[in-house]
């Protein structure tokens, strides 16, 4: 029974994660449009110059890249 318990309450725990996680990525995909207005670039280039930084950061991190 409290395998049962615990497994209900961390999947209840996991559900209220994504959906807060959901609420936050759909608030940062709001000020997108606004951001580029900024700084001037366009969304392909905001998410090259993204795709980019998780690309050296990976390399960096895996020891690639020193």
């Amino acid at each position: 029974m409290k395998k049962k318990r615990l497994l209900r309450d961390v999947e209840c725990e996991s559900l209220a994660m994504v959906e807060r996680w959901q609420e936050e990525l759909a608030r940062h995909v709001a000020y997108l449009p606004i951001l580029c207005e900024q700084a001037g670039v366009t969304e392909t280039e905001l998410h090259q110059a993204i795709n980019i930084h998780f690309y050296v950061r990976s390399i960096t991190r895996s020891g690639g890249i020193q």
